[in-house]
This record gives C-alpha cells, structure tokens and sequence, in this order.
C-alpha cells in the first residue's frame, strides 16, 4: 500500500528568496485568502513566535488582517512589497 504524507510548503520555505518566490506567487493570483494563508505558511516556517510579536496578529485569530498588518507580516519576514507593470517579466521567467 502507498502511503501518503501531508504537504506542507512552510518544510521548504528555509531562506528570504524562497518566501519571496512564494509570496509573491500568491500575491500574483489575486485571490486574498490565497495570500492570507500564504502568510500564515510563511509565518509557520519562521516561527509564530515571531510573526505575533512584529505583526500583533494573535494565535487563532479568525479575522482577516488589513493592509497594514499584511504589511508588517512581509516586512518581518525581511522582505519589501513592490510593484511592477503588468505583462513585466518577473526575474524568475514568470
């Protein structure tokens, strides 16, 4: 019998670029609760020690953050939220 594990993306998001890559990815679909849980991801990965104490978002918090704690949350993953052009190839190919 095959057995199957569960997948989870925070086992791999070890280092700045790798978060950015997928967060950024999330951020390019558009879809709020996609970039919500990928920030939730991101924050497993690092630790939720941390993301509570610079972002101020509790354990178990059932809201959804505004824009000023999302951006918190990127920037205390060491990271900056930028804009491009649309149809702008990104500097991964995509």
């Amino acid at each position: 019998m095959i057995r199957l594990l569960k997948f989870d993306a925070a086992n791999y998001l070890d280092n700045r670029e790798t978060i950015a890559v997928y967060l950024n990815e999330a951020l390019d679909s558009g879809d709020a609760d996609l970039i919500y849980h990928s920030i939730e991801t991101i924050a497993r990965a690092i630790g939720a020690t941390d993301f509570v104490k610079d972002t101020g978002i509790e354990s178990g918090c059932t809201t959804k953050p505004d824009f000023e704690t999302v951006q918190k949350a990127i920037e205390s993953f060491g990271l900056r939220l930028i804009t491009e052009p649309k149809g702008t190839t990104r500097a991964d190919g995509s």
